[in-house]
């Protein structure tokens, strides 16, 4: 699962709620895509100011973490969860954001609803990446990987109701 929105929409905080719940999160930030299939560049968790009140599990390991700036670093091995790297196709792509992001402690607005690949572009392109230089590439890249995948807008929220929102539509 490929997940993308733009910045401080959630994608962390969703990842390591993924994390904490035993998924096999890859990484953050930053994936390798070719020919529809993944390779996530490791990366520890950048986690913002108030990550303890939304992952109350993270509170008593948060004041232990290193801090840059106002960013807490954690490494997932050090919650016994380490990146296990593989290249994998990309067999859904979620777009975050949306209503219920700007009122964030409101769980009933949290949906995951069907995408077309045409809508995830467009997504992509206007709302995830607004700045990309090389959009042209960027548009065959990700035409590649919607031939098989399958494309979902979630809107973001609390972590544990975008998890439930996703396990429901995508299982």
């Amino acid at each position: 699962m490929l997940v993308v929105g733009p910045s401080g929409a959630g994608k962390t905080t969703l990842a390591t709620r993924l994390l904490l719940d035993g998924a096999d999160v890859q990484g953050d930030e930053s994936v390798l895509v070719r020919r529809g299939e993944s390779l996530a560049v490791p990366r520890a968790l950048h986690l913002k100011p108030g990550t303890a009140r939304v992952l109350p599990e993270l509170a008593a390991v948060i004041p232990e973490l290193p801090v840059i700036g106002d960013v807490t670093v954690l490494d997932p091995a050090r919650i016994g969860r380490p990146v296990t790297l593989r290249i994998a196709p990309v067999e859904h792509v979620v777009v975050l954001g949306g209503p219920a992001h700007e009122r964030a402690g409101v769980r009933s607005g949290v949906t995951c609803t069907p995408l077309d690949g045409g809508a995830v572009l467009e997504a992509l392109l206007t709302d995830a990446f607004p700045l990309t230089e090389t959009k042209g590439r960027m548009v065959s890249v990700l035409a590649g990987v919607m031939v098989s995948a399958r494309g979902h807008r979630l809107t973001a929220g609390p972590p544990d109701a975008m998890v439930e929102a996703l396990r429901g539509a995508i299982g």
